[in-house]
């Protein structure tokens, strides 16, 4: 039931990525449609932690993270990534609630940092180090210049790490323990590697 639930799920969440399609009459608010999924792509102030239905509304409308598409949509996330290492991106943001945490001054504010609103942080920290406030009327999205990618060779080690998870998914009852930990180890330093090899096509590295 899961596994047909995600896959209706993602199913779903394809047609809701386009600016092509605006506001579709009676359905809006009660089904996820485009208009409300651009709205949780946004970064503007009101569609932050918005719309996170993946096909029904219900639950944002039940806890208050509902938003109607009111202005222009500016995608992206209010702290800009660094680099290039999908890993990295992933984790960035536990690395910066990690350093709030060490800055703030009591245990309640070192623990609570983890559980609170996006943007959140303990009045010591906001005054030891601010954030800085990003305009959006100035925004300009991260399009750093880039030295070429080695096309064939990172096309050549992706596919040969996915044949071998397919190997793996498919064949693995017949391999040993510390054979399966090697392989599954072996395509996860693969995929970092190739996370490093696009952060190191930077003009700028």
């Amino acid at each position: 039931m899961f596994v047909a639930h995600m896959l209706i799920n993602k199913f779903y969440g394809f047609w809701l990525h386009t600016q092509t399609i605006e506001k579709i009459p009676l359905i809006e608010g009660i089904l996820s449609t485009p208009s409300a999924h651009r709205v949780h792509h946004g970064m503007n102030d009101d569609y932050i932690d918005k719309n996170y239905g993946g096909i029904f509304i219900i639950f944002d409308r039940l806890f208050g993270t509902y938003q109607v598409e009111h202005e222009n949509v500016f995608y992206g996330v209010r702290t800009r990534h660094r680099n290039y290492d999908p890993v990295i991106s992933h984790f960035e943001w536990l690395y910066a609630i990690y350093l709030d945490a060490k800055l703030a001054g009591s245990w309640w504010d070192k623990c609570r940092i983890w559980f609170m609103p996006t943007g959140w942080r303990p009045a010591d920290v906001e005054r030891l180090a601010p954030n800085k406030k990003r305009s959006l009327e100035h925004y300009k999205k991260f399009d750093e210049q880039r030295s070429r990618y080695p096309i064939a060779f990172m096309l050549s080690l992706f596919l040969t790490l996915a044949t071998i998870n397919q190997v793996l998914i498919f064949q693995g009852q017949h391999f040993n323990m510390p054979l399966k930990v090697s392989i599954i180890i072996g395509v996860t330093a693969g995929l970092l590697w190739l996370g490093q090899v696009l952060n190191r096509s930077r003009r700028t590295f």
